[in-house]
């Protein structure tokens, strides 16, 4: 669809706002594919600790799947999405600083997480 509108002539008084989009959804494809393996990556991961915790102690299933999920995600996205357009060095502290964001959302979401789950049979009888 960004193509499409890119595509569309614009008049000569807004070319500055038509080259600046152009720009801005240049990187569409490779946001979209980053998105993607990320986000598949990410499941794939949680579910295999998942397996490996079973379903008892849900913050420590959650946290450690965090870290390296959130981890493995950022290293895939702002890669795909992002290389070869900016300096490596600035592609790993976008990594590195995206990464830890994520991590400290995912730790402060955990109680969140315990709402979100019903309570056990025990409390209901």
């Amino acid at each position: 669809m960004s193509f499409f509108t890119l595509g569309l002539s614009s008049a000569p008084e807004t070319l500055s706002v038509a080259n600046a989009m152009a720009e801005l959804f240049r990187l569409t494809p490779q946001l979209v594919l980053g998105s993607v393996v990320a986000g598949y990556s990410t499941i794939w991961l949680y579910d295999r600790l998942k397996s490996s915790l079973g379903l008892s102690k849900l913050w420590l299933r959650n946290l450690t799947s965090v870290a390296p999920s959130q981890l493995l995600d950022s290293i895939l996205f702002f890669t795909i999405a992002f290389y070869g357009t900016v300096p490596n060095e600035s592609l790993i502290q976008i990594i590195i600083g995206g990464a830890l964001v994520k991590i400290l959302i995912d730790i402060l979401s955990t109680p969140f997480l315990y709402w979100s789950y019903p309570a056990p049979k025990q409390f209901w009888t």
